[in-house]
């Protein structure tokens, strides 16, 4: 989970529990501000986020909530990132097709250019198993730094 991340609240949340107002139920779409990292337990338990969730038109700031209390829906990419790609039957087709686990860089992102959809969005990455910058679908790849 990082920052720009989509999310949806996994159960219910308040905007704060000191004031009127919640519990917001589960399924809210937001995003998340910001991810600091647990510093008070030894091991660390989880990270802790500030997410901005929307419920009936109106914005709900939830802040230093676990984690765990958010499911991301769609995670940034941002040129530049490390990518693997995570689907079963690997990504790309013919002489640009990658096995599940190729390692590559992205070099664009273009978002839905074909209006196609959720899912649809479209990075262009340089693949290890390609050696030259071709279009993917995000779907197929998942960020590992």
């Amino acid at each position: 989970m990082r920052a720009g991340d989509l999310v949806t609240n996994t159960r219910a949340v308040w905007d704060n529990p000191s004031v009127e107002g919640g519990p917001f139920p589960a399924g809210c779409t937001g995003v998340v501000v910001d991810v600091r990292p647990d510093t008070l337990n030894n091991p660390p338990l989880s990270s802790y986020v500030d997410v901005m969730l929307s419920h009936e038109g109106k914005e709900v700031w939830c802040g230093n909530y676990t984690q765990g209390h958010f499911e991301v829906l769609h995670a940034t990419v941002k040129v530049g990132d490390l990518v693997r790609v995570s689907h079963p039957n690997g990504a790309g087709a013919q002489d640009w097709w990658c096995p599940t686990g190729t390692l590559g860089v992205v070099t664009k992102v273009f978002g839905d250019r074909f209006h196609k959809g959720p899912g649809h969005e479209e990075l262009e990455i340089v693949a290890a198993t390609v050696g030259a910058a071709h279009a993917f679908y995000a779907e197929g790849w998942e960020v590992v730094s």
